[in-house]
């Protein structure tokens, strides 16, 4: 899990979701959102449209802010995850993860 103070809180989610100049790339994980040269922080949206138990959720979520903290680079992003998202172990999720940043640093 990332440190506290790298999560957005709520008030700054939607205050960067009502921002203009956002970057996006996406594949079968999910969509990332970013924008550049701003400071670090970072949020993992799961839907309970695509996944109705708050286990499996929490699991993938909490997965994915595992995996951010080897990848993670100087943007503010959020991560909205795909439905097929929860279907994925630890080494697929990492493939796309940094397919994703990979693609998010061009």
């Amino acid at each position: 899990m990332l440190k506290k103070n790298k999560r957005f809180t709520k008030k700054e989610f939607e205050e960067f979701l009502l921002e203009k100049e956002l970057f996006t790339v996406y594949n079968h994980l999910g969509t990332l959102k970013y924008k550049k040269g701003e400071s670090e922080k970072f949020a993992v949206v799961t839907s309970g449209k695509h996944e109705k138990r708050a286990v499996i959720r929490n699991k993938v979520r909490r997965r994915i802010y595992d995996l951010l903290k080897k990848y993670f680079k100087n943007k503010r992003d959020i991560f909205y995850t795909s439905k097929q998202s929860f279907t994925f172990d630890y080494d697929k999720t990492e493939t796309l993860i940094k397919e994703l940043f990979t693609k998010s640093s061009k």
